[in-house]
């Protein structure tokens, strides 16, 4: 058994795709979708420096030289972080690589999805971070903003 459309119904649709209306508005949506997929991604200049996080509870640093701190206070970011280690950035994916003297998380590693909005606000997204259930907790809570002491 073989089904066949009416021809009615094939010049409707191909008629209906060629009104300006619903071209302009399927393009549209199509412009829209890729450019939320195109999101620029982070480079390593934009994360150097000092970030907190909207309810002030947790402080983050980025070196240049590829190392991040975490603490409670800033003031703690140089004498008593309870986390640390290298991070490598590549695209959109952040990942943290945890000292082992760390207090927090020794030897874990981690991986986020980062992204920075035109009101310089630091966003992660979980992707990995298995061995380190807090950390993704911690920083996945709110954004961080910019610090200056």
């Amino acid at each position: 058994m073989t089904l066949t459309r009416h021809p009615r119904e094939r010049r409707f649709v191909v008629s209906t795709w060629r009104q300006p209306g619903i071209s302009t508005a399927l393009a549209l949506c199509l412009l829209v979708i890729a450019l939320a997929a195109c999101q620029p991604a982070v480079q390593q200049p934009d994360l150097v420096g000092v970030w907190i996080d909207r309810d002030r509870f947790t402080v983050m640093q980025f070196d240049t030289d590829g190392i991040w701190i975490i603490a409670m206070k800033f003031e703690r970011l140089s004498t008593s972080p309870f986390s640390f280690g290298p991070y490598h950035l590549e695209g959109t994916l952040l990942t943290f690589e945890t000292d082992e003297e760390s207090v927090f998380c020794g030897g874990a590693t981690g991986t986020y999805e980062v992204e920075l909005s035109e009101q310089e606000e630091l966003t992660f997204m979980l992707v990995d971070d298995s061995s380190c259930d807090p950390r993704g907790q911690d920083i996945t809570r709110s954004p961080f903003k910019r610090y200056s002491p």
